[in-house]
């Protein structure tokens, strides 16, 4: 393997579009776990950010000889917020997924943007958790706050553990259903603002 290091992003995409698969390692080794640290960032799921990387660069390298990029980097976090989005709104993502939404810390580390659309996030999750109906609220409180298990749920409210079960699918449904909308647009406008500033 050619050592390609010093090399720009442009030349070594000059390179891809040629069909240099060294070139083409390059620029995935650079890149791959920034944008692997973006989409957990959101997702707090390895797999998926695996695939989701591993998805962008078989694009690029499938596409590798129509590419008419200036900025990889940028271009690179935008495919990342887009594949994310694009999750989110197939709902083939877990559903604690929003639950922990609300517990993700805000970091010093992170940028203005990401602190701001985690906070947006965290209100929304909130706030979907605060119009539950009561009883699913009470279910999905003691669920994910107390940590109580369904079955201590259950001898608590003296409900079944059925109805708890019911009660925390509509709590995730109705979670769900209140954020998908907004997270999809707050990762789009994250990922123009993150283009302007890479």
């Amino acid at each position: 393997m050619a050592t390609f290091s010093a090399y720009s992003d442009q030349q070594l995409l000059e390179l891809v579009k040629n069909g240099d698969p060294d070139a083409y390692e390059t620029l995935y080794r650079r890149h791959s776990p920034m944008m692997y640290r973006a989409a957990f960032y959101i997702l707090r799921d390895e797999q998926a950010c695996s695939d989701l990387v591993q998805d962008i660069f078989v694009w690029l390298w499938e596409k590798r000889r129509s590419l008419d990029i200036s900025l990889l980097q940028p271009y690179l976090r935008t495919a990342v917020k887009f594949k994310v989005a694009n999750l989110v709104r197939s709902g083939k993502i877990r559903d604690s997924f929003f639950e922990d939404l609300s517990r993700q810390p805000l970091e010093a580390g992170n940028s203005t943007e990401e602190l701001i659309a985690l906070s947006d996030l965290k209100l929304l999750v909130q706030q979907a958790i605060d119009a539950l109906p009561a009883r699913a609220r009470e279910v999905f409180l003691l669920s994910r706050e107390a940590h109580f298990s369904n079955r201590e749920i259950a001898e608590q409210l003296g409900i079944s553990v059925k109805a708890v079960e019911k009660q925390m699918t509509l709590s995730l449904r109705l979670i769900r259903a209140a954020i998908e909308p907004h997270l999809i647009e707050l990762l789009l406008v994250s990922s123009a603002v993150g283009a302007l500033h890479p």
